[in-house]
């Protein structure tokens, strides 16, 4: 008599199974974007986004995540992550009252990024401050601009290509554009306020796309003035401060005035997730940041103002 040995099938991997290796895989991928954020960083467009795309907050999600499911395995690795993540939380946080009395002498400057729906949201016409930098506000037709104008009768108003758009309670004179429309838009402007010398305001909308390089748009936009010239630099960027481009195109002559927020998270960006610090304002030395502050407003940036003080 003969025996048959009967074969057991494979049993195929159980979506138990299946999720682990999920979570394992993204956890290696984020622990080694980790490490290129603290050596090449963004130097390298297959490197940016990967720094770009995993921010303390998803450090910290995936560490949580990977602690767990996967228990001790990997450990260290969800351990530096978890590490990562609380220290980022910490330095992003602000935990200060805000200031209620203002040095005499300031003037305030703001910057938002509309998401090219303020022409249809007259509630959200009122801006509260000298000067309001406005990235992506919509397509105007000519009964909507002069209702506009009309509900916002302090502003003398400049018109950049693609929505971007300028108000001054002042003057100012015609714009220069400076950018490349394919990679990102920088408009120059000097604008006078009432009790202050001029300055130049320089407005930014960087396009999003992580894999364009920052290294030129960021040393043009921080050269569009010489030194000595009062100048703002503000806009949406569409890259984190804490890029290397950033970082060595601001080198010395410029300060961030979103350090200086009082409540909150720094990060501007989406829907009120701190993720990215992507609005931005920058002030030449010619400045003193008071205090800086964050609104939330129907769209996916927050907006963000500043007080300033001439420092002479």
């Amino acid at each position: 008599m003969t025996s048959e040995i009967l074969e057991k099938p494979e049993s195929k991997p159980g979506w138990k199974s299946r999720f682990k290796c999920l979570v394992r895989f993204g956890l290696i991928a984020v622990f080694c974007s980790f490490l290129l954020s603290l050596t090449i960083g963004d130097y390298f467009t297959l490197t940016a986004v990967f720094v770009y795309a995993t921010p303390w907050l998803i450090r910290l999600m995936v560490a949580i995540a990977a602690f767990a499911i996967l228990r001790k395995q990997l450990w260290w690795m969800s351990a530096t992550l978890l590490i990562s993540g609380l220290h980022g939380g910490h330095q992003s946080y602000r935990r200060g009252a805000a200031i209620k009395h203002h040095s005499a002498g300031s003037f305030t400057i703001a910057t938002w990024n509309a998401g090219r729906e303020l022409d249809d949201r007259p509630s959200e016409w009122h801006f509260e401050s000298d000067v309001v930098a406005i990235i992506e506000s919509g397509h105007f037709d000519k009964p909507q601009w002069r209702k506009f104008q009309k509900s916002t009768p302090d502003y003398h108003w400049l018109q950049f290509e693609s929505g971007t758009m300028l108000g001054v309670r002042g003057k100012h004179a015609k714009f220069e554009s400076l950018g490349e429309h394919d990679l990102f838009r920088c408009f120059r402007v000097k604008v006078t306020i009432d009790h202050f010398d001029p300055f130049t305001v320089v407005v930014v909308d960087m396009r999003s796309q992580p894999w364009l390089s920052r290294e030129e748009p960021m040393r043009r936009i921080f050269a569009a003035t010489k030194p000595g010239e009062p100048t703002i630099i503000l806009g949406d960027f569409n890259t984190p401060p804490d890029s290397r481009w950033i970082r060595k195109a601001s080198f010395k002559r410029w300060s961030l005035a979103n350090r200086r927020h009082e409540q909150g998270f720094v990060e501007t960006w989406p829907f009120g997730l701190p993720l990215h610090c992507l609005d931005q304002i920058w002030v030449s030395e010619e400045f003193k940041v008071l205090d800086c502050k964050q609104e939330s407003r129907p769209s996916d940036h927050r907006l963000v103002k500043a007080r300033l003080l001439p420092s002479s």
